[in-house]
């Protein structure tokens, strides 16, 4: 069997980013194996012929037996909590779905002889609010939520793993990933606005705040390129566009691409712990040849155009 005919395994690859990269793989004549408990996932998005679909816990016992028995050409983990409030109502489920699951895998690739690379989605929330721009691959970690603390762990447990057992991992560190299929954040949430009430849009602070947007799609190419092209051996990676997008700018491009004119209402305010700047730079990222490639001008128009065609605001 080639090495191309050798299946990924993607964990949580029905939802928002995990089934962009189903998408890849198959766009590459690549086929996967996903599994995905539809907490938050829709199997609608797993309709193709090179996807064989399982609806099962990612850290449960069957793949757990893959992982040990079995070859595959990269192990995507996307499963567990994506998102900072729900670790805040809830640390310990957030500590079992970005520990628990993560480090059941990984003791699985210790009793494996496979090496099958493993990349788990880690986040910026790793460094908390540094209170530097840009966010270097070497700025000190400091979590101040729930969810950036178990992300953390997990990452460094990967690196433990990799030096002690061998195992070939690496953890990528999001930015703002926005995109077709979200249904949170600040550039879906924006959006939905605007379609439901145009006339009366309330909007966080005063519209100077800015974040690094990364497109789904880079975010799902920088998954594979780890696990061909990285080191695995416990590293981590920023995936940023070292490009900071403000909240008015964001505004004006969604509005422009939905064909809306908002009323805004600005607040004032953010929510406690919310940084006014969130830039990140993804040097070691580049150091194996890898670039964003969509721009926020096109990838605001990707956005508009599943937002009307889902009728998310709606939703």
């Amino acid at each position: 069997m080639s090495q191309r005919d050798v299946p990924w395994l993607v964990l949580g690859g029905a939802g928002f980013i995990g089934s962009h990269i189903v998408d890849l793989i198959g766009a590459r004549g690549e086929t996967c194996i996903v599994v995905d408990d539809l907490s938050n996932g829709s199997a609608d998005r797993l309709q193709a012929d090179h996807v064989q679909f399982f609806v099962d816990d990612a850290g449960g016992e069957r793949v757990a037996d893959w992982i040990e028995n079995r070859h595959f050409r990269g192990i995507v983990c996307l499963a567990g909590s994506a998102y900072v409030p729900p670790s805040v109502d809830d640390p310990a489920m957030d500590l079992e779905a970005n520990l628990g699951l993560p480090f059941r895998l990984l003791e699985a690739l210790r009793r494996s002889r496979t090496r099958s690379p493993l990349i788990l989605a880690s986040s910026a929330a790793v460094y908390g609010d540094p209170g530097v721009a840009p966010i270097g691959d070497r700025t000190p970690v400091d979590p101040i939520s729930p969810y950036g603390v178990s992300k953390l762990a997990a990452e460094r447990y990967a690196a433990v793993f990799a030096r002690l057992y061998g195992v070939r991992t690496a953890s990528i560190r999001l930015f703002s990933v926005y995109g077709p299929r979200q249904r949170k954040q600040v550039v879906y949430d924006l959006g939905r606005k605007m379609l439901a009430d145009a006339g009366d849009v309330e909007v966080l602070g005063d519209g100077t705040q800015s974040r690094d947007l990364v497109h789904v799609t880079d975010a799902a190419r920088a998954f594979l390129h780890v696990a061909e092209h990285g080191a695995l051996e416990g590293e981590t990676y920023n995936v940023a566009t070292g490009c900071d997008v403000t909240i008015r700018e964001i505004i004006t491009g969604l509005s422009g691409a939905l064909g809306v004119a908002p009323c805004l209402r600005f607040t004032g305010s953010v929510r406690p712990g919310d940084p006014q700047r969130w830039v990140g730079a993804a040097e070691e990222l580049a150091k194996i040849d890898f670039h964003t490639q969509v721009s926020w001008k096109d990838g605001v128009e990707s956005i508009a155009r599943w937002l009307l065609e889902e009728g998310a605001a709606v939703r």
